[in-house]
């Protein structure tokens, strides 16, 4: 989860991690349209960075990151 902390914290500074760059985020995948009410109260900027991790990550090899995972991490970025 710290990997994928990361990965969101430099696409929101305009940077992107140096291992991936994002490409379309596969039908199935996107956390935005698998749970949209996780998103609520978020800028596009945020939604957009979340999206992209979630696309990086997975297109790395990993597993996709789990509602439990996006929810831990759009939590995050409402406090800051």
């Amino acid at each position: 989860m710290l990997e994928f902390h990361d990965d969101v914290m430099l696409r929101l500074m305009g940077r992107q991690p140096n291992w991936i760059a994002p490409a379309v985020i596969p039908a199935g995948l996107d956390p935005l349209v698998r749970w949209p009410d996780l998103f609520e109260g978020l800028s596009a900027r945020q939604v957009r960075a979340v999206r992209e991790a979630c696309s990086a990550i997975w297109q790395a090899g990993w597993t996709a990151p789990s509602r439990t995972d996006v929810a831990d991490l759009t939590a995050e970025l409402r406090q800051d």
